[in-house]
Formats: structure tokens, C-alpha cells, sequence
């Protein structure tokens, strides 16, 4: 992934959807590092859409993080593995594309669902979505014709 997005500017697009059939979609304008700054995805500017963002939009930028890679910002706890599945973790709590896929219904222990695929501001705290389609490209497309 890095050689495909480091250093270069593109469009994160995100679309969700909810087991009622409802979707939404999130754009943001990003810049990805590579393997020394653990793939830190740095949000250039705030999201396009109706849609609140839950992803961080620190400066420097946020570290990707797996079970074997604790890289998020809460010193006490490792995101990846409380919540299952390596992302952009800040505190673990606003979103997780790569969570566990629960069929509906989701299950009812709070614990559990907070494992699952999740994007907070959209249909609150865990619960577990759909489907999550997540889309990238060059900001500026070059004309190769």
C-alpha cells in the first residue's frame, strides 16, 4: 500500500451502510506515509459530506496500528487488540473499518459488539454496520492520452 500512496496527495472516500438499507459517504483529501511513520494517514483538510469524521485529524498524523504494532495514542490499551482488526486508532473509540463482521442482529453484550465494524458519528458508539466500502484515488488525475 505504501508504494501505491506515499507522499502523494489522494481522496479517501468511505461509504457505509446499515442494516435498514440507509448509506451515507465521507471524503476526505489524504496523504498516506510509508513503513518508517507506520503508514500514518494524515487528513489534509476536514471531511466532505454531511457526515462528521471519525478519523483524527491530528497534524502529524495518525500511525496505523495491529495487534503486533500498538501505535495508537491511549498508552494503557491496545486498540487493535481490545477492538479487533489493525486501523487509524487515536483513542479507540470513534471508528474501525476492519473489525468483525457480525451478522443481524449484533450481539447484545456491549464488549462483544465493540469488536465489530463500526463508524461512530453515523449510527452511534459500536453499532455494527453493514457493509463499509473504502475507495482511493489520485487527487489530481493525470491525462495519459
Amino acid at each position: 500500500m505504501s508504494a501505491v500512496a506515499k507522499d502523494t496527495d489522494y481522496i479517501l472516500k468511505v461509504k457505509f451502510t446499515d442494516w435498514r438499507g440507509d448509506s451515507e459517504t465521507i471524503q476526505y483529501p489524504i496523504r498516506l506515509g510509508g513503513e518508517e511513520s507506520h503508514y500514518a494517514l494524515h487528513i489534509q483538510e476536514t471531511s466532505n459530506g454531511n457526515l462528521e469524521s471519525a478519523l483524527a485529524t491530528e497534524a502529524s498524523g495518525l500511525p496505523f496500528s495491529t495487534r503486533d504494532q500498538d501505535n495508537d495514542q491511549k498508552s494503557d490499551t491496545n486498540c487493535a487488540k481490545h477492538l479487533s482488526g489493525g486501523w487509524w486508532f487515536s483513542n479507540c473509540g470513534r471508528s474501525n473499518l476492519n473489525g468483525r463482521y457480525f451478522m443481524s442482529p449484533p450481539p447484545k453484550q456491549r464488549h462483544q459488539r465493540k469488536q465489530g465494524v463500526f463508524w461512530k458519528t453515523w449510527r452511534g458508539h459500536y453499532y455494527p454496520l453493514k457493509t463499509t466500502i473504502m475507495m482511493i484515488a489520485p487527487a489530481v488525475i493525470e491525462n495519459k492520452s
